[in-house]
Protein backbone atom coordinates (compact mmCIF):
# COMPACT_ATOMS: atom_id res chain seq x y z
CA UNK A 1 0.00 0.00 0.00
CA UNK A 2 1.36 3.41 -0.97
CA UNK A 3 2.23 5.93 1.71
CA UNK A 4 -0.64 8.23 2.56
CA UNK A 5 -3.42 5.92 1.34
CA UNK A 6 -4.94 5.58 4.80
CA UNK A 7 -5.14 9.38 5.06
CA UNK A 8 -7.27 9.78 1.93
CA UNK A 9 -10.84 10.98 2.37
CA UNK A 10 -12.16 8.06 0.34
CA UNK A 11 -10.33 5.67 2.68
CA UNK A 12 -12.05 7.30 5.65
CA UNK A 13 -15.40 7.12 3.84
CA UNK A 14 -14.92 3.40 3.20
CA UNK A 15 -14.18 2.91 6.90
CA UNK A 16 -17.40 4.70 7.77
CA UNK A 17 -19.51 2.71 5.32
CA UNK A 18 -18.09 -0.66 6.36
CA UNK A 19 -18.00 0.15 10.07
CA UNK A 20 -14.46 -1.24 10.33
CA UNK A 21 -11.25 0.13 11.83
CA UNK A 22 -8.23 1.39 9.88
CA UNK A 23 -6.35 -1.89 10.16
CA UNK A 24 -9.19 -3.97 8.72
CA UNK A 25 -9.87 -1.62 5.81
CA UNK A 26 -6.17 -1.40 4.94
CA UNK A 27 -5.98 -5.20 4.92
CA UNK A 28 -9.12 -5.45 2.78
CA UNK A 29 -7.72 -3.09 0.14
CA UNK A 30 -4.35 -4.84 0.15
CA UNK A 31 -6.08 -8.20 -0.39
CA UNK A 32 -8.06 -6.62 -3.22
CA UNK A 33 -4.98 -5.33 -5.03
CA UNK A 34 -3.02 -8.54 -4.54
CA UNK A 35 -5.98 -10.56 -5.79
CA UNK A 36 -6.28 -8.35 -8.87
CA UNK A 37 -2.56 -8.62 -9.62
CA UNK A 38 -2.74 -12.42 -9.41
CA UNK A 39 -6.11 -13.13 -11.05
CA UNK A 40 -7.00 -10.25 -13.39
CA UNK A 41 -3.89 -8.16 -13.99
CA UNK A 42 -5.67 -5.86 -16.45
CA UNK A 43 -7.94 -4.68 -13.62
CA UNK A 44 -11.14 -6.21 -15.07
CA UNK A 45 -12.26 -7.53 -11.70
CA UNK A 46 -15.87 -7.66 -12.88
CA UNK A 47 -15.17 -11.05 -14.45
CA UNK A 48 -15.72 -12.40 -10.93
CA UNK A 49 -19.06 -12.41 -9.16
CA UNK A 50 -19.68 -10.23 -6.10
CA UNK A 51 -19.38 -13.20 -3.74
CA UNK A 52 -16.10 -14.24 -5.37
CA UNK A 53 -14.69 -10.75 -4.87
CA UNK A 54 -15.89 -10.85 -1.25
CA UNK A 55 -14.03 -14.14 -0.77
CA UNK A 56 -10.95 -12.64 -2.42
CA UNK A 57 -10.75 -9.95 0.26
CA UNK A 58 -11.92 -12.22 3.11
CA UNK A 59 -15.15 -10.28 3.60
CA UNK A 60 -17.84 -12.11 5.58
CA UNK A 61 -20.75 -9.81 4.81
CA UNK A 62 -22.99 -9.25 1.82
CA UNK A 63 -20.93 -9.25 -1.38
CA UNK A 64 -23.23 -6.92 -3.31
CA UNK A 65 -23.17 -4.35 -0.51
CA UNK A 66 -19.38 -4.52 -0.34
CA UNK A 67 -19.17 -3.77 -4.07
CA UNK A 68 -21.57 -0.84 -3.65
CA UNK A 69 -19.30 0.61 -0.96
CA UNK A 70 -16.11 0.10 -3.00
CA UNK A 71 -17.74 1.76 -6.01
CA UNK A 72 -19.34 4.53 -3.96
CA UNK A 73 -16.01 5.51 -2.40
CA UNK A 74 -14.04 5.36 -5.64
CA UNK A 75 -11.96 2.18 -5.31
CA UNK A 76 -13.84 0.37 -8.09
CA UNK A 77 -15.70 1.73 -11.13
CA UNK A 78 -18.70 0.23 -12.89
CA UNK A 79 -18.04 -0.42 -16.56
CA UNK A 80 -20.33 -1.20 -19.48
CA UNK A 81 -17.95 -3.84 -20.89
CA UNK A 82 -16.19 -5.31 -17.86
CA UNK A 83 -18.93 -4.73 -15.25
CA UNK A 84 -16.32 -3.61 -12.70
CA UNK A 85 -12.77 -2.27 -13.04
CA UNK A 86 -10.22 -1.18 -10.46
CA UNK A 87 -10.12 2.62 -10.33
CA UNK A 88 -6.91 3.99 -11.96
CA UNK A 89 -5.28 0.55 -11.87
CA UNK A 90 -3.17 1.48 -14.90
CA UNK A 91 -1.57 4.21 -12.78
CA UNK A 92 -1.19 2.48 -9.42
CA UNK A 93 -0.50 -1.16 -10.42
CA UNK A 94 2.91 -2.57 -9.39
CA UNK A 95 5.63 -2.20 -12.01
CA UNK A 96 5.81 -5.94 -12.66
CA UNK A 97 2.08 -5.94 -13.43
CA UNK A 98 2.52 -3.03 -15.82
CA UNK A 99 5.27 -4.99 -17.57
CA UNK A 100 3.10 -8.11 -17.87
CA UNK A 101 0.18 -6.11 -19.21
CA UNK A 102 2.42 -4.47 -21.80
CA UNK A 103 3.64 -7.88 -22.97
CA UNK A 104 0.05 -9.13 -23.23
CA UNK A 105 -0.74 -6.53 -25.88
CA UNK A 106 -4.04 -5.65 -24.21
CA UNK A 107 -4.75 -2.33 -22.47
CA UNK A 108 -5.64 -1.90 -18.82
CA UNK A 109 -9.39 -2.19 -18.34
CA UNK A 110 -9.65 1.32 -16.87
CA UNK A 111 -8.17 2.69 -20.14
CA UNK A 112 -11.01 1.16 -22.18
CA UNK A 113 -13.95 3.60 -22.70
CA UNK A 114 -17.11 2.54 -20.92
CA UNK A 115 -16.79 3.77 -17.33
CA UNK A 116 -20.20 4.53 -15.84
CA UNK A 117 -21.00 7.45 -13.53
CA UNK A 118 -21.09 6.72 -9.82
CA UNK A 119 -22.74 8.26 -6.80
CA UNK A 120 -20.77 11.28 -5.53
CA UNK A 121 -18.45 10.58 -2.60
CA UNK A 122 -20.30 10.71 0.67
CA UNK A 123 -23.77 9.91 -0.70
CA UNK A 124 -25.20 7.26 1.67
CA UNK A 125 -27.01 5.18 -0.91
CA UNK A 126 -25.37 3.92 -4.10
CA UNK A 127 -27.48 3.99 -7.28
CA UNK A 128 -29.64 1.05 -8.17
CA UNK A 129 -28.94 -0.63 -11.53
CA UNK A 130 -31.89 1.18 -13.07
CA UNK A 131 -30.41 4.58 -12.12
CA UNK A 132 -27.23 4.05 -14.15
CA UNK A 133 -27.70 3.63 -17.92
CA UNK A 134 -26.09 0.44 -19.18
CA UNK A 135 -25.15 -0.86 -15.75
CA UNK A 136 -25.06 -4.60 -15.23
CA UNK A 137 -27.04 -5.36 -12.07
CA UNK A 138 -25.22 -7.41 -9.44
CA UNK A 139 -28.53 -8.29 -7.77
CA UNK A 140 -32.08 -8.29 -9.11
CA UNK A 141 -33.66 -4.80 -9.09
CA UNK A 142 -36.65 -4.20 -6.81
CA UNK A 143 -39.99 -5.01 -8.43
CA UNK A 144 -43.52 -6.03 -7.55
CA UNK A 145 -42.60 -9.70 -7.62
CA UNK A 146 -39.14 -9.51 -6.06
CA UNK A 147 -38.81 -7.37 -2.90
CA UNK A 148 -35.81 -5.16 -2.30
CA UNK A 149 -33.39 -6.22 0.41
CA UNK A 150 -32.56 -2.63 1.38
CA UNK A 151 -35.66 -0.53 0.63
CA UNK A 152 -39.28 -0.69 1.75
CA UNK A 153 -41.65 -2.57 -0.52
CA UNK A 154 -45.03 -0.78 -0.59
CA UNK A 155 -47.98 -2.76 -1.80
CA UNK A 156 -51.35 -1.62 -3.05
CA UNK A 157 -54.75 -3.19 -2.30
CA UNK A 158 -55.07 -4.14 -5.98
CA UNK A 159 -51.70 -5.87 -6.15
CA UNK A 160 -52.34 -9.45 -7.23
CA UNK A 161 -48.83 -10.81 -7.53
CA UNK A 162 -47.03 -13.44 -5.51
CA UNK A 163 -44.20 -11.86 -3.53
CA UNK A 164 -41.27 -14.24 -3.21
CA UNK A 165 -38.38 -13.83 -0.78
CA UNK A 166 -35.07 -12.88 -2.36
CA UNK A 167 -31.80 -14.63 -1.48
CA UNK A 168 -28.76 -12.37 -1.34
CA UNK A 169 -25.82 -13.48 -3.48
CA UNK A 170 -23.56 -13.50 -0.45
CA UNK A 171 -25.84 -16.17 1.07
CA UNK A 172 -24.96 -18.69 -1.67
CA UNK A 173 -21.98 -19.98 0.30
CA UNK A 174 -24.10 -20.23 3.46
CA UNK A 175 -26.54 -22.47 1.57
CA UNK A 176 -23.60 -24.71 0.68
CA UNK A 177 -22.28 -24.57 4.26
CA UNK A 178 -25.63 -25.81 5.53
CA UNK A 179 -25.01 -29.08 3.64
CA UNK A 180 -21.48 -29.86 4.85
CA UNK A 181 -20.70 -32.80 7.10
CA UNK A 182 -18.06 -30.99 9.19
CA UNK A 183 -18.44 -27.30 10.06
CA UNK A 184 -14.81 -26.32 10.61
CA UNK A 185 -12.55 -23.67 9.02
CA UNK A 186 -15.48 -21.81 7.47
CA UNK A 187 -13.48 -18.84 6.16
CA UNK A 188 -10.93 -21.07 4.46
CA UNK A 189 -13.78 -23.07 2.96
CA UNK A 190 -15.40 -19.85 1.71
CA UNK A 191 -12.24 -18.99 -0.25
CA UNK A 192 -11.94 -22.52 -1.69
CA UNK A 193 -15.63 -22.42 -2.58
CA UNK A 194 -15.18 -19.26 -4.67
CA UNK A 195 -12.25 -20.86 -6.51
CA UNK A 196 -14.25 -24.03 -7.13
CA UNK A 197 -17.15 -22.02 -8.55
CA UNK A 198 -14.72 -20.20 -10.86
CA UNK A 199 -13.23 -23.50 -12.05
CA UNK A 200 -16.61 -25.16 -12.66
CA UNK A 201 -17.88 -22.10 -14.50
CA UNK A 202 -14.76 -22.08 -16.72
CA UNK A 203 -15.24 -25.75 -17.59
CA UNK A 204 -18.80 -25.02 -18.68
CA UNK A 205 -20.14 -28.45 -17.71
CA UNK A 206 -22.78 -27.20 -15.27
CA UNK A 207 -25.18 -24.29 -15.80
CA UNK A 208 -25.36 -23.53 -12.07
CA UNK A 209 -22.10 -24.25 -10.21
CA UNK A 210 -23.65 -23.33 -6.86
CA UNK A 211 -26.50 -25.85 -7.22
CA UNK A 212 -24.03 -28.49 -8.44
CA UNK A 213 -21.74 -28.03 -5.41
CA UNK A 214 -24.67 -28.12 -2.99
CA UNK A 215 -26.01 -31.31 -4.56
CA UNK A 216 -22.61 -33.02 -4.48
CA UNK A 217 -21.87 -31.97 -0.90
CA UNK A 218 -25.30 -33.16 0.20
CA UNK A 219 -24.64 -36.58 -1.34
CA UNK A 220 -21.15 -36.73 0.16
CA UNK A 221 -22.34 -35.71 3.64
CA UNK A 222 -24.85 -38.57 3.65
CA UNK A 223 -22.27 -41.15 2.56
CA UNK A 224 -20.02 -43.40 4.72
CA UNK A 225 -16.97 -41.66 3.22
CA UNK A 226 -17.86 -38.47 5.11
CA UNK A 227 -17.96 -40.28 8.46
CA UNK A 228 -14.98 -42.68 8.55
CA UNK A 229 -14.19 -44.63 11.71
CA UNK A 230 -10.49 -45.18 11.01
CA UNK A 231 -9.41 -41.57 10.40
CA UNK A 232 -10.46 -37.96 10.75
CA UNK A 233 -13.14 -36.76 8.32
CA UNK A 234 -12.03 -34.58 5.42
CA UNK A 235 -12.47 -30.83 5.92
CA UNK A 236 -14.85 -29.05 3.53
CA UNK A 237 -12.02 -26.76 2.36
CA UNK A 238 -9.90 -29.79 1.46
CA UNK A 239 -12.89 -31.45 -0.21
CA UNK A 240 -13.29 -28.35 -2.39
CA UNK A 241 -9.61 -27.73 -3.17
CA UNK A 242 -9.06 -31.35 -4.21
CA UNK A 243 -12.08 -31.28 -6.50
CA UNK A 244 -13.82 -34.12 -4.68
CA UNK A 245 -17.10 -32.85 -6.12
CA UNK A 246 -16.01 -34.46 -9.40
CA UNK A 247 -15.73 -37.92 -7.79
CA UNK A 248 -18.08 -40.69 -8.76
CA UNK A 249 -20.60 -40.62 -5.87
CA UNK A 250 -20.66 -44.42 -5.89
CA UNK A 251 -17.11 -44.44 -4.51
CA UNK A 252 -18.32 -42.55 -1.44
CA UNK A 253 -20.46 -45.53 -0.46
CA UNK A 254 -17.40 -47.67 0.16
CA UNK A 255 -15.90 -47.96 3.63
CA UNK A 256 -12.83 -46.08 4.74
CA UNK A 257 -10.84 -44.68 1.82
CA UNK A 258 -12.64 -46.77 -0.72
CA UNK A 259 -10.41 -49.74 0.18
CA UNK A 260 -11.74 -53.12 1.32
CA UNK A 261 -12.51 -53.13 5.04
CA UNK A 262 -10.31 -55.00 7.50
CA UNK A 263 -12.37 -58.18 7.34
CA UNK A 264 -12.11 -58.36 3.56
CA UNK A 265 -8.38 -57.70 3.73
CA UNK A 266 -7.80 -60.61 6.12
CA UNK A 267 -9.75 -62.98 3.86
CA UNK A 268 -7.74 -61.83 0.87
CA UNK A 269 -4.51 -62.39 2.79
CA UNK A 270 -5.60 -65.92 3.82
CA UNK A 271 -6.34 -66.79 0.21
CA UNK A 272 -2.90 -65.60 -0.84
CA UNK A 273 -1.33 -67.65 1.96
CA UNK A 274 -3.28 -70.79 1.04
CA UNK A 275 -2.43 -70.52 -2.63
CA UNK A 276 1.18 -69.55 -1.86
CA UNK A 277 0.98 -67.05 -4.71
CA UNK A 278 4.18 -64.96 -5.12
CA UNK A 279 3.47 -61.39 -4.22
CA UNK A 280 5.20 -60.20 -7.38
CA UNK A 281 2.31 -61.51 -9.47
CA UNK A 282 0.08 -58.84 -7.97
Amino acid sequence: MKKGTTELIKFQMLRTRLGENRRCVAGLLECLWQGVASNCMHGDIGRFSDEEIAAMVDWNGNGAELIDHLVGTGWLDRHSEFRLVVHDWSTHAPNYVKGNVKQSGKPFADRVPGALPRTPLGTPDSPTPGDVPGAIPATPPPSLTLPSLVKSNPTSPNQDTLVQPAVARADVFDLFWAEVHLRKSKQEARTKYALAVKRIRAEGKHADPHAFLRERMRAFAESPEAHPTDRAPIHPSTWLSKGRYDDDPETWKESGNGKPDRKDSSIFTDEMRDNKTPIDEF
